[in-house]
């Protein structure tokens, strides 16, 4: 953790042996979602909103600064840290950015390899 005030930095902790460079691409998949803001829509339709801040090895999903709807556009029923079993959810996904902020990554990007 960084000792800035409002900085996220997701941090994964795993009992399971290293497996350094043999990631499973989905578990690569996951690792770069670390920090992202996601949704996720369980079994019985209760849909999360939050970021992702861990898993473990049972494909748990740990979600930091959640918010929980019935159904988008309600009122908010919690917030907070949220662990989701893998079995209980029915989609996951993630938000794609706007047109604008599209042509700033790209600016972002060229800047970088000048």
């Amino acid at each position: 953790m960084s000792n800035e005030k409002g900085v996220f930095h997701a941090t994964s902790f795993t009992d399971v042996p290293s497996t350094l460079g043999t990631a499973s691409p989905g578990r690569e998949f996951l690792k770069q979602l670390l920090g992202k803001t996601i949704r996720v829509v369980l079994k019985d339709k209760l849909i999360l909103i939050g970021i992702l801040s861990d898993t473990d090895h049972d494909r748990n999903l740990v979600l930091s600064d959640c918010a929980a709807f019935h159904r988008e556009g309600e009122e908010l029923i919690s917030r907070g840290n949220i662990m989701v079993p893998v079995e209980k959810i029915s989609k996951i996904t993630i938000p794609i950015p706007l047109k604008e902020e599209k042509d700033e990554e790209a600016k972002e990007e060229k800047k970088k390899r000048c």
